[in-house]
């Protein structure tokens, strides 16, 4: 098992999209350096922390109700078009996908992943 997360670890780190997946709580379980880097700080600073711990409360909660309709409805969306805000306040816009994922042989959806 280890072998195979840091397999997939090296793979997320070596794509330049920000990927991440979070627990049900919101809570980031694995992010590539990509994302890490975009809010300056490593991705091991990243797990068991919240989007409120890196972004401003506005932006923070504009990304919980996204990341939350998606757990919800168990649909996927694909493509839409997010604003991002830097640690510095500047802001970008992106393509996101955000995909609901059911822990196999469960039927409640804990984790999402994002790109």
């Amino acid at each position: 098992m280890i072998h195979e997360y840091q397999l997939l670890q090296t793979l997320m780190d070596n794509i330049p999209d920000d990927i991440y997946f979070k627990d049900k709580k919101n809570r980031f379980v694995m992010a590539n350096k990509a994302i890490a880097e975009s809010i300056n700080v490593l991705s091991k600073d990243m797990i068991g922390k919240t989007d409120f711990d890196f972004f401003p409360e506005e932006n923070a909660k504009k990304y919980f109700a996204s990341d939350n309709r998606v757990m919800e409805s168990g649909k996927p969306f694909i493509d839409e078009v997010e604003q991002r805000l830097g640690p510095d306040g500047t802001v970008s816009w992106g393509s996101t996908t955000k995909i609901p994922w059911r822990e196999k042989g469960k039927n409640n959806r804990d984790y999402r992943y994002n790109s």
